[in-house]
């Protein structure tokens, strides 16, 4: 991200030259960095946990009607 490579270059200034630097730019700020982080981040946990639930689901189902996994996976071109 362009963002990261001003504030490592700015790197032991003050926050307002940060700021500023990153302004000139047209980048975000560090408080608008750290919540698209923070939004990414809870995004990225409810769709791990949605595919666990999935794979967990797949798998009982399998369970049941006595199949392995194994066997419902396509078989590759040879």
């Amino acid at each position: 991200m362009a963002a990261n490579a001003v504030i490592d270059a700015h790197r032991g200034e003050d926050k307002a030259a940060i700021e500023h630097a990153l302004a000139e730019r047209h980048l975000p700020s560090p408080v608008e960095i750290g919540k698209m982080v923070a939004r990414g981040t809870y995004s990225f946990g409810r769709l791990c946990r949605k595919r666990y639930k999935l794979t967990t689901a797949i798998a009982r189902l399998q369970r049941q009607q006595g199949t392995s996994p194994e066997e419902e996976a396509p078989s590759s071109p040879s």
